[in-house]
């Protein structure tokens, strides 16, 4: 016999009975046994971890940068906000920041009052002499009640040289918070080249 396959050549006695010709063409019969070639699979492409989406499926992205900036900006009001309205407190536990106020039109006493030059202008009077008439008021910007010390006006020239300077008492003795006091002082013959009034309280160093 001869394997299909391998083409081997064996001899194998016939059954009892079969003549040998017989198997012999029936096997010459049966066709040639074919081996299919072996199956290619496709190249898989790898899959991610997570899910990747695509076209109108993909969410919206919310800019973390934008909301950061809002933020910040908000949190600058807030802190602008409370400078300002406490801003007593703040010179008073860092008096260093008391000029910074008063360089932005926020001038803060560390007494806690905020005394303030209003107007002045010099008037004649029938006799020709002339009179410096300075008003002013004084601020309570504290929390609670704070005496009022004496004030101390200064003439200066527009060289900002002190010309001349005097005391004087404010009219009140206290002030409680939020209250505000208007004063006015007249100063007879002033020097002629008085250019601007400073104050301060008297007690200031």
């Amino acid at each position: 016999m001869k394997c299909a396959r391998c083409a081997h050549v064996w001899h194998a006695a016939s059954p009892a009975g079969v003549p040998v010709q017989a198997i012999a063409a029936e096997l010459a019969e049966l066709p040639p046994e074919t081996i299919a070639p072996p199956t290619v699979m496709p190249q898989v492409e790898d899959v991610p971890d997570v899910m990747i989406w695509r076209g109108s499926d993909l969410p919206p992205r919310r800019s973390g940068r934008l909301q950061t900036i809002g933020i910040a900006a908000a949190c600058i009001a807030v802190l602008a906000a409370g400078l300002t309205v406490f801003r007593e407190s703040v010179v008073a536990f860092l008096p260093a920041t008391a000029p910074a106020y008063a360089a932005i039109g926020l001038p803060v006493d560390m007494s806690g009052l905020d005394l303030r030059i209003e107007a002045q202008a010099m008037e004649a009077s029938g006799d020709g002499a002339m009179t410096l008439v300075v008003t002013g008021s004084i601020a309570n910007v504290t929390s609670e009640e704070r005496h009022v010390p004496a004030i101390r006006a200064t003439l200066l020239g527009k060289d900002h040289a002190e010309l001349h300077s005097w005391t004087f008492d404010a009219g009140v003795k206290t002030l409680k918070p939020g209250e505000t006091h208007t004063f006015r002082q007249e100063l007879a013959q002033p020097p002629a080249d008085t250019y601007q009034v400073y104050a301060h309280f008297a007690d200031e160093r």
